[in-house]
């Protein structure tokens, strides 16, 4: 397919320094530059090396807006959820696993006549909704005053894709399912829905997006310090072939230590660099061999700056590198924050005829 630049976003600068990730070559892509892994191809939830046809379908994001909704527009609210007020605890029960609860929160400028966007965010091993929220503040009405904002629990407070991930439980499916849920209850646009994540929950925002149930249903995908395990076990690999065109963004630092940004080993599993990880994306979705990844200092602070690599006009595979960031998630780090930087960058997507 064509690119075609989006409204409102002028075309990268003819005098940009083009380089890769972590890289002294100006000429280099990050697709040429290998994981640190024994088997740099490896299956896990690095997407497949192997090309995929540029997708031309009604099902390719694009920026607009959305006029229908799932079928809980039209219905009153929960007496114990209000506008812009605090999150409150819900439980879900999936067709198969146990019980799972959620925080469930509702934007200032939700009306249930007028479908609106949907954010999921998933925490880190070993934490929590709670905690996800108060790192993110996706539920801080300034910062967001119009997507509905899901943060679930996950089961052993880990999520599938991970070697320490409860055995046996489909975090995809339900995922799905709960999405399929809330679409009942809450009015919500199907086409505006984004995954974002932290740590563990940021590497299954990658199994989720390497999934064909995901990828159908979520316009957009984002991690912070994402884990992304390689890994050739059932399950656990990207069918390049059963996905549409998939938008990604990732935001690591270079002091990372529990993630390393070179990648390494980490609770017995192989974890790709990150320019391997977000190159490998770019080859997937058909950007890497048609332009070299532009980078933009998005902050200069010393010590800190920021740096913003992108594969085409439409930022479609958009990584940001944090000098001297560790495992965090950057809240003003060198004048650069992650949560304002994914809610902008989501709103560039929509799935054209999204699975509900």
């Amino acid at each position: 397919m064509k690119d075609k630049l989006k409204e409102g976003h002028a075309a990268p600068r003819s005098g940009a320094r083009l380089v890769s990730p972590g890289s002294n070559s100006n000429t280099s892509t990050a697709n040429s530059v290998p994981s640190v892994c024994s088997n740099p191809h490896s299956t896990g939830s690095t997407p497949s090396s192997k090309a995929r046809s540029s997708s031309s379908s009604s099902t390719a994001p694009t920026p607009s807006n959305s006029t229908s909704g799932t079928t809980g527009c039209g219905k009153p609210l929960p007496s114990n959820l209000s506008p812009s007020g605090p999150s409150v605890s819900q439980t879900f029960t999936p067709s198969s696993g146990p019980q799972r609860t959620y925080r469930l929160y509702i934007p200032t400028n939700y009306n249930s006549s007028n479908p609106s966007p949907l954010l999921i965010s998933y925490h880190g091993h070993d934490s929590s909704a709670t905690a996800q929220e108060a790192l993110t503040r996706f539920s801080n009405p300034t910062l967001n005053p119009n997507h509905i904002v899901i943060y679930p629990n996950g089961v052993s407070a880990s999520w599938q894709g991970a070697p320490y991930a409860a055995p046996g439980i489909d975090d995809v499916a339900f995922s799905t399912e709960l999405l399929a849920d809330l679409g009942s209850r809450l009015c919500i646009d199907p086409e505006r829905r984004y995954a974002s994540g932290h740590s563990n929950g940021g590497g299954f925002v990658g199994t989720l997006a390497c999934s064909e149930a995901g990828a159908s249903r979520f316009a957009a995908f984002a991690a912070s310090s994402g884990a992304f395990y390689q890994d050739a076990r059932e399950g656990r690999g990207c069918d390049a072939e059963a996905v549409p065109k998939v938008p990604f963004l990732e935001v690591h630092g270079t002091a990372d230590e529990t993630i390393p940004y070179q990648g390494g080993s980490h609770a017995g599993e192989c974890l790709p660099s990150l320019p391997y990880y977000v190159g490998s994306w770019a080859g997937r979705d058909e950007l890497g061999g048609r332009r070299r990844n532009e980078s933009v200092a998005v902050t200069r602070a010393s010590g800190k700056a920021t740096t913003r690599f992108v594969w085409d006009r439409e930022e479609t595979i958009t990584h940001y590198q944090v000098e001297g960031l560790g495992h965090e998630w950057a809240d003003g780090w060198g004048g650069f924050s992650t949560s304002p930087t994914m809610m902008e960058w989501f709103a560039r997507w929509k799935l054209r005829g999204a699975r509900v």
